[in-house]
């Protein structure tokens, strides 16, 4: 992948990563009283991950944190 913007405008580091959102399925477990109470465990779907967006633009972020916005380049 290629980035238009693929330098952090702050300290100048290419990107580290994108940002990304996974959903997850916290597991429940039936209670003493009825009912159901979390069980303490997550699992994630991994299947279901996709990168953060805003406007059109790829979320990305350098090894220091640094977030900004970037549409993805032609190949």
């Amino acid at each position: 992948m290629r980035w238009v913007h693929d330098k952090c405008p702050e300290c100048g580091e290419p990107p580290k990563g994108t940002l990304e959102v996974v959903q997850g399925l916290a597991l429940l477990q039936p209670a003493e009283g009825g009912g159901f109470e979390y069980k303490g465990e997550t699992e994630m779907l991994w299947a279901s991950q996709k990168t953060v967006t805003c406007r059109g633009r790829d979320v990305l972020l350098c090894e220091n944190g640094h977030e900004w916005q970037s549409i993805r380049a032609p190949d």
